[in-house]
């Protein structure tokens, strides 16, 4: 068995569906034998931080209100019927928090698992992912047990000294990871190539993140360089909305052992910039996360506009005015709905892409990996 869950790694992922469940008054906890029956060989094969994630999610979804409201101590099993996962837990009210404590006892990956406790039978991948934090933190797997990113995620930034020597230690470790992101490059290039089959009208671009930005997120803005998850991204890029949504439904279906994390753009969700129309998948290729956009050709190519707006904006205090959000909400809904854009002199308003992320994106050195007309 490979890619055994590290302490550490339980540790991120109770702390991210804890601030999930948080929200309807449910403590998350896994036991001590949690860990070790995680990478038990008796599972046959590795359960994965992907389905541990996705089946937790699923139970939000389905039956976190139901918890929620859990009068009395209770024994149940929550159940994942496409992976065979079985995780039995104890869920019971504590009444000095107020809260509902739901512990994981222990997991297991076996078919036709028996028990006498009411069952918590889950979809194998919940459409959406509610939680965004979990998606922002969850880290690399391979660079979260590097001891040279563990120093650099430890280093405080107090001196222009200090910023210097960070950033020689950054640019010697990614020299050090530019063989093995261009092996996730070209894994995640021929996956994408082939989940594209049978498609038309669809561009797909790749990129692997610069060494600026990189520097730029964890020098300047104190991120972590392990929960880095876009060192190498892609874009998918569809004629028609319908034919994105279908891609997309498909190939969650299809890959879920690589599925780290995902997010549909809906309408209404983003109240300052309006952004919506888009999807946004984590995978997980030998250990590094992959981030994945899929959208209209549209879409995509709108975004000057945008970039100038959350530019301009983003310093303010509380964001966009009035003005600067109107006009970007106006930009995203025309161009959700595949009509032209003009401004009243007549010229052609372009939009950026996605206003969370658009401060260390360079579109145009995104390289076209395959194209169908």
């Amino acid at each position: 068995m490979s890619d055994k869950i590290s302490r550490i790694q339980l540790q991120v992922i109770e702390k991210s569906l804890d601030k999930m469940f948080a929200k309807l008054g449910i403590d998350v906890g896994f036991s001590g034998h949690f860990l070790d029956r995680i990478n038990d060989p008796r599972n046959e094969k590795q359960i994965t931080i992907s389905e541990l994630i996705n089946i937790y999610n699923s139970l939000y979804d389905k039956f976190g209100i139901k918890i929620s409201k859990t009068p009395e101590e209770v024994e149940e099993v929550i159940k994942s019927i496409s992976t065979d996962i079985n995780i039995p837990v104890n869920i019971h009210h504590n009444r000095k928090t107020n809260n509902i404590e739901m512990a994981a006892k222990t997991i297991m990956r076996k078919k036709n698992f028996k028990t006498p406790n009411k069952v918590l039978q889950v979809e194998s991948f919940k459409t959406y992912i509610r939680n965004q934090e979990i998606l922002n933190e969850m880290p690399n797997p391979v660079m979260i047990r590097d001891p040279k990113v563990i120093g650099l995620n430890n280093l405080q930034t107090k001196s222009p000294e200090d910023i210097e020597k960070i950033k020689q230690s950054i640019t010697a470790l990614y020299i050090d990871y530019l063989p093995l992101l261009a092996t996730v490059k070209s894994k995640f290039e021929s996956k994408i190539r082939n989940s594209l089959k049978g498609f038309h009208g669809v561009k797909f671009l790749s990129d692997t993140k610069s060494l600026e930005s990189i520097i730029d997120k964890t020098v300047y803005r104190k991120k972590q360089l392990s929960s880095i998850n876009d060192l190498v991204r892609g874009a998918v890029l569809m004629q028609k909305k319908s034919d994105a949504d279908s891609f997309v439904k498909d190939f969650l279906s299809k890959n879920q052992g690589i599925i780290a994390g995902y997010e549909e753009k809906i309408r209404g969700q983003d109240t300052m910039y309006g952004y919506f129309g888009s999807h946004h998948l984590d995978l997980n290729i030998n250990g590094i996360i992959v981030e994945l956009q899929v959208m209209t050709s549209k879409l995509w190519k709108y975004k000057e506009e945008a970039h100038v707006i959350y530019n301009n904006s983003r310093s303010k205090p509380g964001g966009a005015d009035k003005f600067d959000s109107y006009k970007s909400n106006k930009i995203f809904k025309i161009a959700n709905i595949h009509e032209s854009l003009h401004e009243s002199n007549g010229q052609e308003i372009t939009l950026s892409f996605d206003v969370d992320e658009l401060e260390d994106m360079d579109y145009e050195s995104w390289e076209v990996v395959h194209e169908i007309l």
